[in-house]
């Protein structure tokens, strides 16, 4: 006989205590918010460090997506991102001189540049890998149009 205790359950079902209202708004805000971020990062405007040389060393560029991401948008005279076609480790800035069916004159011959392809020059003219060594360069390759060099102060402008 038990004195005065009340039979214990027993191994039945148990219940685990629910999420409280507010653990529910964070982790449904949460969810949405990454969607949004990896979208901000990769089509809107971010900072990248690239490989600006020898003399310049690595430089942290501003950089528009919107534009070749979303909208595949490659204007000649701009300088754009991508990786390094001899070394995908090594992300550079190139300037698109010319696209889509151009004649143009590199270093040793005029070249033609087929269509969705760009040919892509050197900044600093110091003899860095571009497109008189590597040829044309598919558009798909740019990541991002340069907006603005913030570091090093001496690239501004």
């Amino acid at each position: 006989r038990s004195r005065g205790r009340s039979p214990s359950p027993g191994p039945g079902p148990s219940r685990s205590p629910s999420p409280s209202p507010m653990a529910l708004r964070r982790l449904e805000r949460a969810a949405l918010a990454l969607p949004v971020a990896w979208l901000a990062q990769r089509f809107g405007v971010t900072l990248d460090v690239v490989d600006g040389g020898e003399p310049a060393g690595r430089m942290v560029v501003l950089v528009d997506r919107w534009s070749t991401g979303m909208q595949s948008h490659y204007a000649n005279e701009k300088r754009y991102t991508l990786e390094a076609p001899d070394d995908p480790d090594r992300k550079v800035v190139r300037r698109l001189m010319h696209k889509n069916g151009e004649w143009m004159q590199g270093r040793r011959n005029a070249q033609y540049v087929p269509r969705g392809f760009g040919w892509l020059e050197d900044d600093l003219g110091d003899g860095y890998e571009d497109s008189n060594d590597y040829g044309p360069v598919p558009l798909s390759l740019l990541e991002g149009r340069v907006l603005a060099v913030c570091w090093p102060p001496k690239r501004w402008g």
